[in-house]
């Protein structure tokens, strides 16, 4: 019967050679000369069949594989489905953390003002009372020169400009009563004796909102609701001298008759914001003070810096580097002048910030002077101690974040312990190491640069509060070597502030991955990434033949374009631009020109758009799309929902926990536990007694590899067995859950055996030579030993094999090979069946 089940139910698994199992039979208390073939096997089936026919379920019985395999996904699902909130969760937290931390908002709101006020109202070229010309404007050293004493230092400097009256203010007041809509004040109401003062000093005071009486003008006010500290610093770097680029005809040197200085190479196209962002060390510094009045001590300051204090009569040289070289005094700007910046710190009470304006001038060797404005804040308070409600959020926010990634660093290590206990050294990275656990250490890595730089904005921003209220407690607002140090503390503080901002920039992506990993194992959600992983290899070699086309254009467009198109004068920005195009983005009426006609931009632009916009990037789409539509029909329009998911994970979960259903790890578990003992059982003593050593982790490692290979079948009974207490509904469930898999992968096994089944003609034969061999091998050890030598040959299992069986014996499974019906795999399959069924060796031929 055991015999026959096993054939019937495709018992055919790949062992390792054992020991000969006895002869038994349904009984093992009957002897051996009782063991034969029923005379009947017919007969014997039809009764298997009524009992089956009396449980539709007694016939479901699938390999343990697919069953291991049913479970193994169902707890990686639960896993993944719990995993779920707990990682929305963190991309919550750390969301709110980092809009709140940035305060975005009232940055923008500062740098705004700033920029837009240096833009727009720094003016110089003036005619009468409006100025022609603003930064943009200034394109060589006396327009440097003009901007800074005629837009900056009043602007920014003059107090005039921070509290002075509409236009027309003064005639309007000494003039007479005008028709109605106009002043009606009679003359003379303004002091006469106290004129209006073109720097604003000596006005009255002046009650502002807050009820607080000040003498007016308050020194270092801008635009109302700021206040600058100290003053405009003027710092520049300088090149180094180097050979001029003659070559051997020093004759052109000569005539040049002067050093050659170059500069980087980003001079020589617009720079970057964080090329202007950067001030470290500088050779050269200057101070306009807001101590000193604007007129005449700051503007005599810029005429000795532009003129080098030269055709002074009699007076102190205001110009402290242009005094360096010695006599006769040298300009400040110079042919070895690479950079200058012009900047100035500015507090905001309201908004809690300080911002430093810096106004940057790039001087190419060209003659060109590129200009860049940009403004630099950050909080003065991080965590916002006046705002109890922002504060409470953002810390609140920082801590659930933290909790959340020292649980997963937990998670994790408690996994790899769990994997190190069960394989060992060896095995454990090659066990453990996976996409998604890789993932999960690459979110809690990365957590720890952000905490890093967190804190170290944190002290950047205390060292210029602490320096900020020493200053002030000593006046010494205006001693220009604490200024110079407070300014180096304000560039660690706005270069951490860059920092912070670029690594919460970044790790979102990162929590974005460990996003993927809870949708990996939901059907639905898992589209995009099962998608991309089914279609990866095609899109790596179509990604190949793209490129080489893409880089071509991007080299035919350097060439093309490079020498009058700053986009595709280097090769980093006309990778840029070109994939601008490829999404769309060209200004061809630019390309045109720079190409020197819509011949040559033609077919640069309509090659391209033909070839990479058209055809290319559809290619991609196809086959994207197509994997997507593969992988839709493989998971099917019944696939399970997140919600019918997350329903059936709590139904399981409530009825372990009534002792209705036996949790799926137990179960799991104790098919590996099955696998064990087996293997433990076919071992040696030494074997059974390395409990805890590196063999029983062998032996552990082994079993857990079989347990989930085996393709042995499993019925209720033997699940029964197993696991105690276990209820019918659950294993049916299990049992369907494996034929599903099952029926879905058809290993080479199970399709052999699904031609077993559809095909009764090939069972009943299989059927006839397991009865025409096990009856013959019978009566061949009989004949060998005798009755009582076959009963104690048996009863020893002896290791010596069996006579050789004659060709005849086999020659129904022979016939069955030669006509193409089974295999030479599955014939020795069956045939090792059939030997081990009645206790011979498998290496019997």
């Amino acid at each position: 019967t055991a015999a026959m089940s096993g054939l019937q139910l495709g018992n055919v698994e790949q062992q390792e050679p054992v020991e000969p199992a006895p002869i038994r039979h349904a009984k093992e208390t009957e002897s051996v000369t009782s063991i034969h073939v029923a005379p009947d096997a017919d007969l014997l089936l039809e009764e298997v069949e009524v009992a089956e026919a009396t449980d539709p379920h007694m016939h479901l019985r699938v390999p343990q594989k697919y069953v291991v395999q049913f479970i193994q996904n169902e707890l990686e699902q639960a896993d993944a489905c719990k995993s779920l909130p707990m990682a929305l969760l963190l991309f919550c937290a750390y969301a709110m953390m980092a809009v709140l931390r940035l305060d975005q908002e009232s940055r923008f709101s500062m740098n705004h003002a700033l920029e837009h006020d240096i833009r727009d109202n720094a003016n110089f070229a003036f005619s009468h009372n409006i100025g022609s010309k603003a930064i943009d404007d200034v394109n060589s050293v006396a327009d440097f020169y003009s901007w800074l004493r005629m837009g900056l230092v009043p602007l920014v400097l003059g107090p005039a400009q921070q509290y002075g009256y509409s236009e027309g203010f003064q005639e309007g007041t000494l003039r007479a009563p005008g028709p109605p809509g106009t002043c009606s004040r009679e003359p003379g109401v303004w002091p006469a004796d106290k004129p209006l003062a073109s720097d604003g000093r000596g006005w009255k005071k002046m009650r502002f909102a807050s009820d607080v009486e000040q003498q007016v003008p308050v020194l270092g006010d801008y635009l109302q609701f700021n206040r600058i500290i100290g003053g405009i610093q003027l710092v520049q770097t300088i090149a180094a001298p180097a050979k001029c680029k003659t070559g051997k005809y020093d004759s052109f040197s000569e005539l040049w008759g002067k050093g050659c200085f170059p500069v980087p190479t980003y001079f020589n196209i617009p720079p970057e914001d964080h090329h202007a962002e950067i001030i470290g060390a500088y050779d050269r510094q200057e101070w306009l003070l807001l101590k000193d009045p604007v007129d005449p001590v700051l503007i005599q300051k810029t005429v000795d810096m532009e003129t080098g204090c030269q055709g002074m009569t009699g007076a102190a040289c205001l110009c402290k580097t242009c005094q360096e070289a010695g006599e006769p005094f040298a300009p400040w700007i110079d042919e070895k002048t690479q950079k200058v910046t012009a900047r100035f710190l500015v507090f905001n009470p309201t908004y809690g910030q300080f911002a430093s304006v810096s106004s940057v001038f790039f001087f190419t060797r060209s003659g060109h002077i590129w200009k860049m404005l940009v403004v630099q804040n950050f909080q003065m308070a991080p965590y916002g101690v006046n705002d109890v409600g922002g504060s409470a959020a953002l810390i609140g926010a920082a801590i659930v974040w933290c909790a959340i990634l020292v649980k997963m660093a937990a998670e994790e290590v408690v996994e790899i312990y769990a994997t190190f206990r069960d394989y060992g050294v060896r095995e454990t990275p090659a066990r453990y190491l996976g996409v998604w656990n890789v993932m999960d250490w690459v979110s809690i890595a990365g957590s720890f640069p952000v905490l890093i730089v967190w804190l170290q904005y944190d002290l950047a921003v205390g060292d210029v509060n602490a320096a900020m209220e020493r200053l002030i407690a000593e006046e010494l607002l205006q001693d220009l070597g604490e200024l110079d140090a407070l300014y180096r503390l304000v560039d660690i503080a706005t270069a951490s502030a860059k920092d912070q901002r670029y690594l919460l920039f970044a790790y979102p992506v990162v929590v974005m991955l460990r996003l993927f990993k809870s949708f990996n194992k939901q059907p639905r959600l898992a589209l995009v990434t099962q998608t991309l992983g089914d279609c990866a290899l095609d899109i790596l070699h179509f990604g190949f033949v793209l490129a080489v086309i893409f880089f071509t254009y991007v080299v035919s467009g350097i060439c093309l374009f490079g020498q009058n198109l700053p986009e595709f004068a280097r090769f980093d920005r006309a990778v840029h631009v070109t994939f601008m195009m490829l999404l769309g983005g060209s200004d061809w009426d630019a390309m045109a020109d720079a190409a020197g006609g819509q011949v040559q931009a033609g077919v640069f632009y309509w090659t391209f758009n033909i070839l990479m916009c058209t055809l290319m990037l559809n290619m991609l789409l196809a086959i994207i799309m197509e994997t997507y539509g593969g992988v839709k029909g493989r998971i099917g329009v019944d696939a399970e929902t997140l919600v019918s998911q997350a329903m059936e994970i709590y139904s399981r979960s409530r009825k372990a926990k009534s002792g209705e259903y036996i949790r799926l790890d137990q179960v799991l578990d104790a098919l590996h536990r099955k696998e064990e003992k087996t293997l433990m059982d076919r071992s040696s003593a030494e074997f059974r007694n390395g409990n805890g050593t590196a063999k029983h982790i062998q032996l552990r490692d082994r079993a857990i590899d079989n347990a989930a290979t085996c393709v042995a079948p499993l019925g209720l009974n033997d699940v029964f067995k197993l696991v105690r207490g276990i209820r019918t509904a659950e294993v049916v469930e299990l049992l369907e859950g494996g034929k599903i898999l099952w029926e879905t992968e058809e290993p080479p096994v199970s399709d052999f055996l699904q031609k077993i089944g559809k095909c009764q003609e090939k069972l009943s034969r299989f059927r006839q030579a397991a009865d025409v061999l096990t009856l013959r091998m019978h009566r061949a050890v009989l004949r060998k030993h005798g009755e009582e030598g076959a009963e104690e040959c048996v009863a020893r299992r002896p290791h010596t094999r069996p006579p050789p069986a004659e060709p005849a014996k086999l020659e129904a499974l022979q016939a069955m090979l030669s006509e193409g019906l089974i295999s030479r795999t599955e014939f020795d399959a069956c045939k090792g069946v059939f030997f081990r069924s009645i206790g011979v060796a498998t290496t019997m031929p």
